[in-house]
């Protein structure tokens, strides 16, 4: 039996004020705004990551992909929260492709233009 098996609720590990603080906006965090598709909105803190894409040169055909993402509390997400709801990161609308709980309170919102 493994360490997180024997955990009933990951806030015995960490409370929701130990994961705001990985999203400070002064250090490392962002603010965000989630719009669902029924017009219902929140604001929240996130990490955001917009990697930049490299491309091989002509002599290969390497291509690397790279999808922005984010992460926030679980907690913070509205009801409702869905699939092609939209989220403003860095003054940029996206729209959410994928939303996962990470299993620890967190979330990683995949993203796309």
């Amino acid at each position: 039996m493994t360490f997180l098996d024997e955990v009933d609720d990951a806030d015995q590990i960490e409370s929701a004020a130990d994961r705001l603080a990985f999203l400070n906006a002064t250090e490392f965090g962002a603010p965000g705004r989630w719009v669902t598709s029924a017009g219902a909105a929140a604001d929240l803190s996130l990490l955001f990551n917009a990697p930049v894409s490299a491309e091989g040169g002509i002599a290969t055909a390497d291509i690397t992909m790279a999808a922005p993402s984010a992460i926030c509390r679980q907690a913070d997400l509205p009801a409702g929260a869905a699939q092609g709801d939209r989220l403003t990161a860095r003054g940029v609308v996206w729209r959410v492709r994928d939303i996962r709980p990470d299993g620890t309170g967190m979330t990683i919102i995949d993203l796309q233009r």
